[in-house]
């Protein structure tokens, strides 16, 4: 709904084909007030309060209503929906228990051709994998454990979802092959956090050869192999790192800015240093809250040194 005078009857259309139980209207209006509470931006959730506003409190409700019955339906994704709404209402036990039945229907395979899989893109809510991975990681019993790993492994074996193989990750040993496998897999698919923790990785491993120090996991042959293609040159590991942290910084992420501004000024380019430590001064958009206060303050810090200033 882009700033247009269609704004109400567009409105009618969707609080109608709500009332014939037409779905994607009813997930639609309900994401959009879903997300007018839950979404960390606050510039998109402000736009969703927008969406959201031009519905009547007794339609959301019927909204609501129509989305249970889909759910009863044993339909995937109004089920991984509702489970959402329940899971934020501090009712997670039932959204458990939609998930992990949602789990078992949902379809992995994208067909682009189908409305609900142009409408599933649109919207910013979880996938199912990835809700109930979340949802059961924090519980340390060891069925929350295997059950949310079992939910990654869907997400990134047979969706491939970036943020599945990301969490996947963490049920590997710390920086082996499997650990860098799901990892470099999250950060090509453009997680943030993913690419920092991968350049961290590289980064690690040209400090402890440049000390003469065997990286304590290339005694796994299988990485070792993995990382063949890199001992052909003195830099690589150096070099593959600061490409890493280059990607991270170009998505905003300010650890891997700072990194990144430590390794050009171990080389020297100090005008490098500057570029990057100006950017991290710049403030967030409008709306947004910066997330690395501290890290924004060391970058003034470092600007006004005699060497950067």
């Amino acid at each position: 709904m882009p700033p247009s005078v269609h704004k109400p009857l567009a409105t009618q259309l969707l609080t109608a084909c709500c009332k014939v139980k037409d779905p994607l209207a009813i997930m639609l209006i309900l994401e959009g007030v879903y997300q007018s509470t839950t979404h960390p931006s606050p510039q998109a959730r402000h736009k969703s309060r927008q969406f959201a506003g031009h519905f009547k409190p007794s339609d959301i409700v019927h909204c609501r209503k129509e989305l249970e019955v889909l759910a009863s339906y044993s339909d995937p994704d109004a089920m991984n929906l509702l489970g959402q709404l329940l899971e934020y209402e501090g009712k997670p036990q039932q959204a458990r228990k939609l998930y992990e039945q949602a789990l078992g229907l949902s379809d992995t395979n994208i067909d682009r051709t189908k409305p609900r899989t142009l409408f599933l893109t649109l919207t910013t809510l979880l996938p199912v994998w990835n809700a109930l991975g979340c949802l059961l990681l924090p519980n340390n019993d060891p069925e929350s454990q295997r059950l949310a790993k079992a939910a990654f492994e869907k997400g990134a074996l047979e969706a491939d979802d970036p943020l599945s193989y990301y969490h996947l990750a963490s049920f590997e040993k710390e920086r082996g092959i499997d650990w860098l496998k799901y990892m470099s897999k999250a950060a090509a698919s453009g997680h943030a956090e993913a690419m920092d923790k991968v350049g961290r990785f590289y980064l690690a491993l040209y400090s402890n050869n440049e000390q003469g120090i065997e990286f304590s996991h290339l005694k796994s042959s299988k990485l070792k192999t993995a990382l063949n293609w890199l001992t052909w040159r003195k830099d690589s590991y150096r070099d593959l790192a600061e490409e890493w942290f280059e990607v991270a910084a170009g998505r905003g992420y300010k650890p891997a800015m700072l990194e990144l501004v430590k390794l050009h000024e171990s080389k020297g380019e100090i005008e490098k240093s500057k570029a990057v430590l100006r950017n991290m001064t710049e403030p967030p958009l409008v709306g947004e809250i910066e997330q690395w206060p501290r890290m924004t303050e060391e970058a003034r810090k470092r600007l006004k040194t005699s060497n950067l200033g």
